[in-house]
This record gives C-alpha cells, sequence and structure tokens, in this order.
C-alpha cells in the first residue's frame, strides 16, 4: 500500500529537497586485498568502472546467467586497501553474505555486515532548478558529521534517479 511522503515521520525536509531513510536496505561492507579480483569475478559489472564514478550498479547471477540479487556498489578504499560497501534489499542480504563466504575461499577478503554503522538516505529535490544539478543538492544539504560517516552518491542506474 502506498503512502504519501508527508506521512512518514522519519522523513527529513530541507528548503528544496526530501530526505527518505532506506531501512529496506542492507550494507555489506567487503574488503581486504583481494576484494577487487573477488568482485570482479562474481558481478555483471565491471569493477574498473571504480576509475570513472564512486558507485556503480551490478548483478550477481546464478550459473544458469538468472539474475539472483542486484546491488549498488559504493567505492569506500581506505589507505590503499580495496574496500567496498554493497547496498542491497535487507532481505536478501543473509543469503548474499553466505554466497560471498562461499566463494571467498583462501582470498584474502573480509565480509561484514554494517548496516548497524551506517543508515541509508535517498534524498529527492523538490525544485527543477536544484535537480538540474545534482552536486548543487548535496553541496546544499551542508551535512555536519564526523569526517568520513557520509557518502554522497548519485544513484548510478539513470540520471533521473537522482
Amino acid at each position: 500500500m502506498l503512502k504519501r511522503l508527508n506521512q512518514y515521520k522519519s522523513i527529513i525536509r530541507f528548503h528544496h529537497c526530501t530526505a527518505i531513510p532506506l531501512d529496506n536496505r542492507s550494507l555489506i561492507k567487503v574488503h581486504g586485498d583481494d576484494t577487487s579480483k573477488f568482485l570482479q569475478g562474481l558481478i555483471t559489472n565491471d569493477i574498473e568502472n571504480f576509475k570513472n564514478t564512486n558507485a556503480i550498479y551490478s548483478m550477481l547471477l546464478n550459473a544458469r546467467g538468472r539474475i539472483l540479487y542486484d546491488m549498488i556498489i559504493y567505492n569506500n578504499h581506505q589507505l590503499n586497501k580495496s574496500s567496498y560497501l554493497i547496498e542491497i534489499s535487507q532481505n536478501a542480504a543473509a543469503d548474499f553474505m553466505r554466497i560471498l563466504r562461499t566463494y571467498k575461499l583462501r582470498k584474502q577478503v573480509n565480509i561484514e555486515d554494517v548496516t548497524e554503522v551506517y543508515r541509508i538516505w535517498s534524498i529527492l529535490a523538490c525544485q527543477k532548478e536544484v535537480h538540474s544539478n545534482r552536486n548543487d543538492l548535496r553541496d546544499s544539504l551542508n551535512f555536519k558529521t564526523r569526517q568520513g560517516l557520509i557518502i554522497g552518491q548519485s544513484d548510478p542506474r539513470h540520471p533521473s534517479l537522482g
């Protein structure tokens, strides 16, 4: 059942945009020396695309090529070590982590659920002039947090998604 945006108590309204928490999404942190090669062999998108962007949309397929999970992967490199945050449906997170651990074998890869550390939000522009430049929207929000706790990224699936 659809609800109007103003019926949600957790929605935050700024002067020209709306922020909605995506509590049905989970974040999985995958990091370690072999992480890039590990993910390259599992997902449908090319890890090399992170040279041009900080987020990619990808999928995990089964052996027959059918989609198991779709996800958004965020580049979270720290101190020259490969580190990624994978945003996935909360309902699929446990099974997804089980599959990652199955394929990990002896690779130098750590897999952990960091949903409790980060909160995922969707920020929607309310005015047409803001929608024309997504960087202006992020800059104008003026978040005040400790360093490294906010990862702002436009939706990599399609420009009109924000």
